[in-house]
């Protein structure tokens, strides 16, 4: 039987209120011997997929190479990801010298906020 390589897992990050604004993500790519893959100037992506209307879009934070040698890229999160309730994918893309590496899925769950008021 042969073996099968790349096959991608699900990331679940857990459930958000509506702006809340969690700590950056950092995600690092492999190769098939697990061995880091340089993305010093690779151009870098990070696309959030709304699960009930299948809208895609770019995050509306900012994504950038952090580690560049050891293949890691970076999102920053902001209160507009996180304004809308729902289901959501989302993924990183690095381009290379003409390769596309993406990432795993990445799943989380937004919620309405309880937003209470004092009187």
């Amino acid at each position: 039987m042969a073996a099968v390589i790349g096959v991608p897992t699900t990331i679940d990050l857990g459930n958000f209120a509506t702006g809340e604004v969690p700590d950056q993500l950092i995600y690092g790519f492999n190769d098939y011997l697990d061995q880091p893959i340089d993305l010093d100037g690779a151009a870098v992506a990070f696309n959030i997929l709304d699960c009930a209307t299948g809208m895609q879009a770019a995050g509306a934070g900012t994504v950038d190479v952090f580690d560049g040698p050891n293949g890691q890229i970076r999102y920053t999160w902001v209160a507009a990801d996180f304004d809308t309730p729902g289901m959501f994918r989302a993924q990183f893309v690095a381009t290379k010298g003409g390769n596309t590496y993406k990432s795993d899925v990445i799943r989380f769950y937004v919620y309405p906020a309880v937003d209470y008021v004092a009187p």
